[in-house]
């Protein structure tokens, strides 16, 4: 979930507030909202063509990936897009879902990988308005979370689906998503929610001020409320915390990066919500010296990114950000400064605690 690359949307929606159309003085909530929202969060080709999909590892990269089912279900007015990958005598099946301007096939495919090497099947999806599944807007955060429910109706209509124990997994947009979806179903046995946030304003009013040149924190939290119920209706600020609280019978692990500034942990994380609980049911974990982007990479991996990235941005600066239309040489040069595997090393120790969290939780309901 690339808030910052958001932000910049939000900037824009209040540029064009200015003067059109204020609230106290201020630009308008429903303009900024209007700004974050109302466009495609992504598709396949930007992200191909982009420093991210020359840099970071993708299904194209994981032979054990090349292999799935795909299949299409309707949430809301749009049609989605769904994967399957299935595993030998799985364990369970797991559903995975993506960050925003994120989708199934980008480097969250190191976490579907991860599953399937511990033997889990997976089941995953491109949310609304991102990577193949239909949408040119969303009305809020929430509709991620009414998405996974749609899915998971899907699971429990097919067959072969619905004999396997459900499990959730998520990250960012995708953490919050599977958390807060538990709010309408409480089927899955466990959900593992990775640098997720706690709702929807929570995370709209942390956003950095200057990532929108001082804009959103502006607007004050009635306004901010105000418009996206306008927008979208009665779950508008769906809470994951309260959602999590209501899924009695569904066991949560949630993990956060101790250098996320894009998930702010006193302001917004899902994190902070249950960080002092003594719920049996519920396991956290600060993962020190992990940010948002690089929860799933081992230290040095991610180390080794930033740098990657910090020398790339300006040459998508001086060039553009299509690498595709790069000069050779320089396109040539920046791929060969780097070792892609190195920098997309996975953090096999955090999903060995993973696994462990899903396989306690499902002897924990066998043995009821």
């Amino acid at each position: 979930m690339d808030f910052w690359k958001t932000a910049g949307k939000v900037h824009q929606g209040l540029k064009i507030a200015q003067g059109v159309k204020k609230a106290n003085g201020l630009p308008s909530a429903e303009i900024a909202m209007s700004g974050f929202f109302d466009r495609r969060l992504s598709t396949v080709p930007s992200f191909l063509e982009g420093l991210y999909g020359h840099i970071q590892k993708s299904r194209d990269d994981l032979p054990r990936l090349a292999k799935r089912k795909t299949f299409h279900f309707p949430s809301g007015e749009n049609t989605l897009q769904g994967y399957y990958y299935p595993a030998k005598n799985p364990k369970a099946l797991v559903l995975c879902c993506h960050g925003l301007n994120g989708m199934a096939d980008d480097n969250f495919s190191l976490c579907i990988d991860a599953l399937l090497r511990r033997n889990y099947a997976v089941v995953a999806l491109d949310l609304s308005a991102s990577g193949r599944s239909s949408g040119l807007r969303i009305s809020g955060l929430h509709q991620g979370a009414l998405d996974v429910n749609a899915l998971e109706r899907y699971i429990a209509n097919s067959r072969e689906l619905s004999e396997m124990p459900l499990l959730l997994l998520g990250h960012s947009w995708g953490a919050y998503s599977v958390s807060a979806s538990t709010y309408f179903d409480q089927t899955p046995l466990a959900v593992c929610a990775l640098s997720g946030f706690s709702c929807p304003i929570d995370v709209m009013l942390s956003i950095p001020a200057k990532a929108v040149g001082g804009g959103i924190v502006q607007i004050t939290e009635p306004a901010m409320r105000e418009a996206l119920e306008k927008r979208a209706g009665p779950y508008y600020n769906l809470a994951a915390d309260e959602a999590i609280e209501r899924a009695v019978n569904t066991d949560f692990f949630i993990i956060h990066g101790s250098l996320d500034t894009t998930i702010v942990i006193e302001l917004a994380s899902l994190w902070r919500k249950f960080q002092h609980q003594s719920i049996e049911r519920i396991w956290t974990y600060m993962d020190t010296g992990k940010r948002h982007m690089d929860i799933w990479l081992t230290r040095q991996a991610a180390s080794l990114f930033e740098e990657v990235v910090a020398r790339g941005k300006p040459l998508v600066k001086e060039y553009g950000k299509n690498l595709n239309k790069w000069p050779k040489n320089v396109l040539q040069g920046y791929l060969g400064s780097f070792d892609k595997e190195k920098i997309n090393t996975v953090d096999e120790e955090l999903f060995d605690q993973i696994d462990s969290f899903y396989e306690k939780a499902l002897k924990r309901h066998e043995a009821k």
